[in-house]
Formats: C-alpha cells, structure tokens, sequence
C-alpha cells in the first residue's frame, strides 16, 4: 500500500502541481495519510478524484493512470 499511496500522491503532484504545493505542506506526512486511508478502507475521496478526473480531463494520458490507479484502489 505504501507504493500505491506514493504513486497516488505523486499523481496529484503532476496533475496540479500549483494546487499540491498550496495544500501540502509535508510530503511524507501526506504519502503517510493515503496510506492510512488505504489501510482503514477510507478511499472514497480517492476514488471520487480519480473518477472525475477520467471524465473531465482532457489528456489521455491522465485518464490513462488516474484509471489504472482506481482500479490499484478497487483491488485492495
């Protein structure tokens, strides 16, 4: 789960980039709590984001890893 929890985190860094440095201030704190979230089966913020961003985004080949990420999710 720490993986994935890096992966999403790293993720929400490319994405948007301006909105992850307004809101994160410890990286590591904020890898630690998806990863808490994974582990309590508390994802469905996660799971929401990525399915707004696979139908809002324009770019493939964010569709493309926000979808592989929800089903990363969806597997646990």
């Amino acid at each position: 789960m720490k993986i994935l929890a890096r992966d999403i985190a790293q993720f929400s860094k490319d994405i948007d980039p301006h909105e992850y440095n307004d809101s994160v201030e410890d990286e590591a704190e904020y890898i630690k709590q998806i990863e808490m979230d994974l582990q309590n089966g508390n994802t469905r913020h996660l799971t929401k984001w990525l399915e707004e961003i696979i139908t809002e985004d324009n770019l493939e080949e964010d569709i493309t890893k926000a979808k592989e990420l929800l089903e990363r999710i969806n597997a646990l």
